[in-house]
């Protein structure tokens, strides 16, 4: 496979491995330090991305006040705190990469309230939280999510702890969520160009390309460039902050005098109003075909839940060995129309094993890790693939120098150097190796 690439990329280029040109009359690839070369880069840094270069103009800011007082003071056994915090965002892009204008900044506020009660009973054997905010942002209704947990202690020298919870909470959408109007340029398939761009979820960024005013249809797949149309039109979901109501249910103990720790938890999270990513296409088939991915809210619930469990185990000798197994899965909507993506991005099982040791004989420690994770879906804007299975190995040893105060640490992440990527278009990831110094003398 690479000698064919190799060869592919030999014959596009016109050039030999050592740069040299086959042939002057055809096209030939510039290569840095040539004329050509700096002539298209200086081209392309010089224009902006609207424009189809590499230049984008960001003097966007953001301005955040926010206090806090504890009034536990003036209560016995009572906590009390209460808070307020106020966002000002200037998006300011000159229209390069947001629904901006050039010298029109988009503005958007936003402030919030909020308090938290704390109590104890039984002792301190329960501990009991209680808390509320209350949110408003200048483009959305405001939002008001209560919170509550509890822990409780089993025993009384609590070794045994039962926690649980039942939250709610929200999201407003991001910059990018609301305002991206990003164009990707003219692209062809099967013979048909359209232009591809993507936009945000805000109802006057989608209405400056005609989608609530024109039949828009959604796009089979997860990919929007092969996409095809659906039969029906498709009807963009009024565009609203996204809520989650979450429960919780945990336990940790000790046991064996405190030798081993098991910690456990499940949850349950219920999305109202999810932003998902959808693809879009208007006009299809036709000499101005349009094709677009923009945020949308889910009229669907979307579920996600999962668990996991660690133990911790101090062995004789001072070793600890350490072990988790998690879980996170996406109760996937049957009824979600084609082209829609929840961009979950998250492998469905992890592993995570270590055993350490920092006094295995005097002054010498190690630590050995190994983490393992599943394969999963990987949805952006520009494109979906299955991200592989990997896992990784790393090490580290230690020396302890007590006559100049310094540890020397000798290690690396990923030791046995099996590359591995977390994200489609994502660098893949080797081994890194190093030797650290640190001298402590001026801390002791």
């Amino acid at each position: 496979l690479d000698a064919t690439y190799n060869l592919a990329r030999t014959f596009a280029d016109n050039r030999d491995s050592r740069g040299n040109i086959f042939s002057n009359s055809k096209p030939y690839r510039p290569l840095p330090g040539e004329t050509e070369f700096d002539v298209i880069w200086n081209d392309l840094i010089s224009k902006p991305v609207s424009e189809g270069g590499a230049l984008v103009i960001d003097h966007s800011s953001m301005y955040q006040f926010e206090g806090m007082y504890d009034f536990s003071h003036l209560f016995n056994s009572l906590g009390l705190q209460m808070g307020a915090s106020y966002r000002l965002y200037s998006i300011n892009t000159n229209g390069t990469i947001f629904f901006d204008e050039p010298g029109e900044p988009i503005q958007q506020s936003q402030f919030g309230l909020y308090g938290q009660l704390i109590e104890t009973f039984f002792r301190e054997r329960l501990k009991l939280t209680l808390s509320g905010r209350y949110d408003k942002n200048s483009e959305y209704d405001g939002q008001l999510t209560p919170r509550m947990s509890a822990v409780y202690s089993l025993d009384r020298n609590q070794t045994h702890n039962v926690r649980c919870s039942a939250q709610t909470a929200f999201r407003f959408a991001s910059t990018a969520d609301q305002w991206v109007d990003l164009s990707l340029g003219q692209l062809q398939f099967n013979g048909t160009q359209f232009d591809f761009r993507v936009i945000g979820g805000s109802e006057e960024v989608q209405q400056a390309y005609g989608l609530h005013t024109q039949p828009v249809f959604a796009l089979s797949g997860n990919n929007p460039f092969t996409g095809t149309p659906e039969s029906e039109p498709f009807i963009i979901p009024v565009f609203r902050p996204e809520t989650v109501q979450v429960l919780e249910i945990g336990y940790k103990g000790l046991y064996m005098q405190k030798l081993l720790m098991v910690d456990a938890y499940f949850y349950h999270n219920t999305y109202d109003g999810f932003h998902a990513k959808q693809a879009l296409v208007l006009n299809p088939g036709g000499s101005s075909e349009s094709r677009f991915i923009t945020t949308i809210s889910s009229e669907e619930p979307v579920i996600t839940y999962g668990w996991a469990i660690g133990v911790d185990s101090f062995l004789p000798g001072g070793y600890l060995v350490k072990t988790n197994i998690s879980n996170n899965s996406l109760d996937e909507n049957k009824n979600k129309p084609e082209g829609y993506q929840t961009r979950f991005n998250t492998p469905q099982h992890r592993i995570n094993i270590s055993l350490a040791n920092y006094h295995v004989v005097k002054n010498i420690g190690f630590n050995v890790s190994w983490h393992w994770q599943q394969s999963y879906l990987w949805q952006s804007d520009f494109g979906s693939s299955t991200i592989p299975a990997y896992n990784t190995l790393d090490a580290q040893v230690s020396l302890k120098l007590p006559k100049w105060s310094s540890v020397v640490k000798v290690g690396g992440a990923n030791i046995l150097n099996q590359y591995y990527t977390t994200g489609l278009g994502n660098a893949s990831v080797g081994g890194l190796y190093y030797v650290q110094v640190t001298f402590d003398e001026f801390l002791n």
